[in-house]
């Protein structure tokens, strides 16, 4: 249908042979198994790679141990008690950015790391030595920035510091950050119910740097009731769609026994 719309077409599928209708059991997750109950998201060799992306935030090739940009113990950037507050990373397009941990994992982040060096690991070697193949880490980057969100806000709240007085020395282009911050299609304080501010630095960590698909990740479960099919809809992810007006709302479904992943909902706003 692409090729055909591209060309100026009217091509369909059965003028070219295909004549079996396609249904959504037959479609595949091409980012890999990301429900949490599933059996590769359960193996105890993966719990060590979803936990890294679930405090930093990071994309999968940081943590395949056979991508020359896999995450290592060299790349934790420590503060002056020596404990583990960023990792330097290497991701989408050769991008780097610094990806800040949450402040209350921390402490454990980094005695996780220092017990893999007490271990007989080396610095410069990969942390996540096993990842299957087919285990993606959007649902624990979804995590990350509901989390991120929720402790930022706090702390802003509260006058806490979490950058280690580095915020825009490191972690934010604070030039880029104001004309993002400042884009007229976003006016006041508040996006959609959202701190403007603790949005835009969640984003900028999750390696976006705008607002325009700001990924606010909303942290509580949805209760669907239809005529005759009762099913529990579990909210992954929300985010807004500058160009569409609208808001994009990624589910996964649980009905009869089964689990199935609905890619997203587009809900127009007003």
């Amino acid at each position: 249908a692409a090729i055909s719309k591209i060309r100026g077409e009217t091509i369909t599928p059965k003028e070219l042979g295909f004549t079996q209708r396609r249904t959504y059991t037959s479609v595949k997750n091409n980012r890999g198994d990301i429900l949490p109950k599933s059996s590769t998201a359960n193996k105890p060799e993966n719990q060590d790679a979803l936990y890294l992306a679930s405090v930093c935030g990071c994309r999968r090739s940081s943590l395949d141990p056979s991508s020359p940009t896999a995450v290592t113990a060299n790349d934790a950037i420590r503060n002056e008690h020596g404990q583990i507050y960023a990792f330097h990373l290497l991701e989408k397009g050769g991008k780097e950015r610094l990806s800040i941990i949450l402040p209350s994992e921390r402490g454990n982040l980094t005695r996780w790391v220092d017990g893999k060096l007490k271990g007989g690991l080396s610095p410069d070697a990969p942390l996540i030595t096993h990842i299957d193949r087919n285990l993606g880490c959007h649902r624990m980057r979804a995590e990350y920035a509901r989390d991120l969100y929720a402790e930022l806000l706090e702390a802003k709240q509260r006058g806490i510091d979490v950058y280690e007085g580095r915020k825009y020395e490191l972690f934010i282009d604070k030039e880029k950050f104001d004309y993002n911050y400042n884009n007229p299609r976003f006016k006041g304080d508040t996006v959609h119910g959202f701190d403007k501010q603790i949005a835009l630095e969640t984003s900028v960590q999750l390696g976006h740097n705008r607002l325009r698909c700001m990924p606010i990740f909303l942290p509580y479960k949805i209760i669907y009731t239809l005529a005759l099919l009762p099913f529990e809809a579990e909210v992954l992810f929300c985010c807004f769609n500058e160009f569409r007006h609208s808001l994009i709302i990624g589910i996964i479904m649980h009905y009869n026994n089964s689990t199935h992943i609905f890619s997203c909902g587009v809900f127009p706003l007003c």
